[in-house]
């Protein structure tokens, strides 16, 4: 397998139709193909036609979607592009061994690599949501970059990394299967009524039961659980919430 193929560029809200033309030429001058679109402009592939070149392959087949959360729920590991540092960016210098991880994830899983849009970038909330955060080192006279070389500079580290000889070989009785963002999710489904019957139903606790529930997920998140391990929190759950089933008709009984 192409340790490339699971690696996806998703664009979140881009403002302007050629920044997305660019961006596919892009990647596909680093071996990326699969683009990801989060509520783009309207018509925005008659416009970005022009600045794709020879990758209108990766237009053609970019997908879109109505948020990031629908963009990355199959995605094993989340990475998020900031310039800007503070307690919830936290992120990692771009540099061989940030590529290095992307990769080593790759063979587990479907990638997303998120960019915001030109204005103000990613959220704190989409930063919030992602496994890690990198930034790129830039000069402080003119720290910002375009879109497009954002994403060429992230894939050049990426492509660069895939090309230099490595012995890693998965077994299959040995692979890990990640959990996607998707599994966090149903988990914290099957979490929050389990809770509730623990006492998470009256003031401040209910209050605090969605933070509590978002905290759990990205704890998990940040490392990389299996979905094993979301498997038999579900499982937890779901005792919890049979024995408030069998304590009910207990009590009915008498």
């Amino acid at each position: 397998m192409n340790m490339l193929d699971p690696i996806r560029i998703v664009l979140v809200e881009p403002q302007i139709a050629g920044n997305i033309g660019s961006t596919a030429r892009s990647m596909k001058n680093m071996g990326l193909r699969r683009l990801i679109l989060v509520r783009p402009p309207e018509d925005w592939l008659r416009e970005a036609k022009i600045m794709a070149a020879n990758a209108l392959d990766v237009l053609r087949q970019a997908k879109v979607a109505a948020s990031v959360r629908e963009a990355v729920s199959d995605s094993v590991f989340i990475v998020g592009t900031t310039r800007r540092g503070g307690e919830v960016r936290s992120p990692l210098k771009l540099e061989r061994r940030t590529a290095k991880l992307i990769l080593d994830k790759s063979m587990l899983g479907k990638i997303s690599i998120l960019f915001g849009n030109e204005r103000v970038g990613l959220s704190d909330r989409d930063l919030r949501d992602c496994h890690v955060n990198v930034y790129i080192p830039t000069s402080p006279v003119q720290p910002s970059l375009n879109l497009s070389h954002a994403v060429l500079l992230v894939a050049y580290e990426i492509f660069r990394a895939s090309k230099v000889r490595r012995s890693v070989v998965i077994q299959k009785d040995n692979k890990k299967y990640l959990a996607t963002d998707s599994d966090l999710d149903g988990m914290c489904r099957l979490l929050a009524p389990a809770l509730m019957k623990l006492g998470y139903t009256n003031g401040a606790k209910r209050k605090h039961l969605g933070l509590l529930l978002k905290t759990i997920k990205q704890t998990m998140k940040r490392r990389a659980c299996e979905i094993r391990e979301v498997k038999m929190i579900e499982g937890i759950a779901r005792r919890i919430l049979d024995l408030g089933m069998e304590a009910q008709f207990q009590f009915q009984k008498k």
